[in-house]
């Protein structure tokens, strides 16, 4: 089996974010790095007993608070419409779900 990586999940997921502003959203990328690097680490160390273990996934909730902040949960992107990309366009996917979002508002109306 191929060790975990969380830690590099959560960087791929940083850089595709659109929304994240290095400026101002640095800690919040560096407490989601710190929790990625603790749960691989306590999970891929052999030496770590099952305590230790189930403690790092305790972890998991504060990581996905994290991705939630970051609009990088499937549902948090749906809450907040479409990503405007530097060239003045929207994603095709975030343009899609938004005009899915309103054939629905039409039909629940």
């Amino acid at each position: 089996m191929e060790p975990l990586s969380l830690i590099g999940e959560f960087r791929v997921t940083v850089a595709a974010s659109g929304r994240l502003r290095g400026d101002v959203d640095a800690a919040l990328v560096a407490a989601g790095e710190a929790i990625c690097r603790q749960v691989d680490a306590t999970l891929s160390n052999e030496d770590s007993s099952a305590t230790d273990k189930t403690k790092a996934l305790y972890l998991l909730p504060h990581l996905v608070n994290i991705l939630r902040e970051m609009e990088a949960t499937p549902r948090s992107r749906t809450e907040v419409g479409p990503v405007e990309h530097p060239g003045g366009g929207v994603s095709g996917t975030a343009a899609r779900r938004k005009r899915a979002a309103d054939r629905a508002l039409k039909v629940a109306q």
